[in-house]
């Protein structure tokens, strides 16, 4: 069956696709608060609680909304294959930064 994120009663939608099983990576910032060590970070409930004290701080939206940060999801419910990758180069301009696949494979689960 097809699994669709939806908000918990938190409205914390990133808690909903990782209690789904989602697996989702950082994959860009450009907010204060974001630094290049949070590139290609996967997100787990540490880390969402970590963007929540950013929140705090810095006024970082959980959700990355407002583009703080991008994410690119790597494995989900609905996906046949994962996503793994092999190369990433982090690019970092003093306030903004992407992480850069520069190879993957699709793997079974």
């Amino acid at each position: 069956p097809l699994v669709i994120p939806t908000l918990n009663r938190d409205g914390d939608l990133l808690s909903d696709m990782v209690a789904k099983e989602f697996t989702i990576i950082i994959s860009a910032v450009a907010a204060e608060g974001l630094g290049p060590e949070w590139l290609g970070v996967e997100i787990d409930s540490k880390v969402i609680e970590e963007l929540a004290d950013l929140h705090n701080t810095c006024y970082v939206c959980t959700a990355g909304e407002g583009g703080e940060f991008e994410t690119l999801v790597t494995d989900a419910p609905i996906f046949k294959k994962k996503v793994t990758i092999i190369e990433a180069q982090k690019k970092w301009d003093g306030q903004s930064g992407v992480y850069n696949i520069r190879s993957a494979v699709l793997k079974e689960k």
